[in-house]
């Protein structure tokens, strides 16, 4: 006779039950960083405690995992970009604290089980307004609501800006420019909710220019998406070129790609990041001037208001074309011409010296250089010799005087220094 066998009951998948259990390692550091969150938001951290160990449970259950990272549908990027940005997001998240460092908050705790704590509070004073609780839930929501808004008041600001940060150094005008989106959905392979960090991108928009009886290839420059749908152009009041105009029209803005290689040539010490930060800024705010040569430029600016550059442009089919980027010693600038005044020398000295990088005056001894020092000392450009990057640290050179000891400290005249260089070069 055969044996009668029982049924086993059905068990949920490992993954799911996984998803809804509390452990008690979980209940208490849930427990912590929901009471650093009440801190973070300026409420007292005992109003915690007025939940029964039941309601606890329940919100813990209803987990939040970490930021999941993706492409935005429709939108091109990389697949290493993604991997790169998960990966130096994540280290940003486990090691930077959210609000007072104190708090030893950090913002991967912060956006899993803080966040899972404001929106839990947020939904129960919604489906049970007349719970004993009911006070103590509103209090949470509404703070919730004032700091999660993704305004100039959220507290996810200082991740934002680390994230637009690094999208930045990712972006050229001439191929793409990344920004970023927020979704919040459940995960493809767990029952829990994720803030999904979608990448945006936005391709270049090229045209062509006739100038001086030459076609010149220019893309128009534009400011990523950071929680945007709308791409948002650089476009310029035209009463800002013209003066006597009225404001009522906006010129479109196109750098040459010309421009961006003498931007990369000679603004050498900067992060593409900077670059693209202090050409846009350039062109939104800077002050226009007029070179030696009768065309009108922008001065670009570093984050200590120092002139680094200039970018002489012309007005073309209503449309503001940035021809070039001139470095802040040449002598069709403003400053560049009192340098050269100053040390009664020409462009070729300063193009076979290298004065037009600025990688120049981090690697040259200009102690060894006295006379070039007073000059740059009159002229008020010490601060070239600086390093003015705040990303890329300049590889450790011991400073020399290089070439620039044979132009600037000898009794010979200018035409025979350039005459022996050019003899050895």
């Amino acid at each position: 006779m055969a044996k009668s066998r029982k049924k086993k009951k059905s068990q949920a998948p490992p993954s799911i039950k996984r998803d809804y259990e509390v452990t008690k390692t979980f209940f208490d550091k849930f427990s912590i960083v929901a009471r650093k969150t009440l801190q973070l938001m300026e409420l007292d951290p005992s109003l915690f405690d007025k939940f029964t160990k039941k309601q606890k449970i329940e919100m813990m259950q209803t987990k939040i995992a970490a930021p999941h990272f993706e492409a935005k549908p429709g939108h091109r990027v990389p697949r290493h970009y993604i991997k790169e940005v998960q990966k130096r997001s994540t280290e940003f998240m486990e090691y930077v604290c959210i609000g007072d460092p104190a708090l030893k908050l950090t913002f991967y705790d912060y956006l899993t089980m803080g966040t899972q704590f404001g929106t839990f509070c947020s939904a129960m004073y919604k489906d049970k307004q007349y719970c004993e609780q009911a006070e103590v839930y509103k209090t949470i929501a509404d703070r919730v609501i004032q700091l999660e808004d993704f305004s100039e008041n959220t507290l996810m600001r200082q991740y934002f800006e680390f994230l637009r940060e690094l999208l930045g150094h990712l972006s050229q005008f001439n191929y793409r420019m990344y920004g970023f989106d927020l979704d919040f959905k459940q995960t493809r392979n767990r029952i829990m909710l994720a803030h999904y960090i979608q990448i945006t991108s936005i391709e270049c928009e090229k045209k062509a220019f006739i100038f001086h009886d030459k076609k010149r290839p220019a893309f128009r420059m534009l400011m990523p998406n950071y929680i945007e749908s709308e791409v948002n152009f650089v476009n310029m009041p035209v009463n800002r070129i013209f003066e006597n105009s009225k404001p009522d029209k906006l010129l479109k803005v196109y750098i040459q790609s010309h421009a961006l290689l003498r931007m990369k040539e000679r603004l050498d010490t900067l992060a593409l990041y900077e670059k693209n930060l202090y050409l846009i800024n350039a062109v939104n705010f800077g002050k226009k001037i007029r070179l030696t040569s009768g065309r009108e430029a922008f001065e670009m600016l570093d984050e200590a208001n120092h002139v680094i550059a200039y970018l002489p442009f012309v007005v073309l089919d209503d449309c503001v074309v940035i021809l070039s980027v001139l470095p802040v010693t040449d002598p069709a600038t403003p400053i560049g011409k009192q340098l050269c005044d100053t040390l009664g020398i020409s462009k070729v000295e300063l193009d076979i010296c290298g004065m037009n990088k600025l990688s120049y005056f981090l690697r040259t001894d200009f102690d060894k250089i006295p006379r070039l020092k007073q000059a740059l000392e009159i002229n008020n450009l010490m601060y070239l010799t600086e390093d003015i990057s705040l990303y890329e640290q300049i590889e450790t050179y011991e400073r020399t005087p290089g070439i620039s000891a044979q132009v600037f400290q000898t009794e010979r005249t200018h035409e025979e220094v350039l005459s022996e260089i050019e003899e050895k070069y």
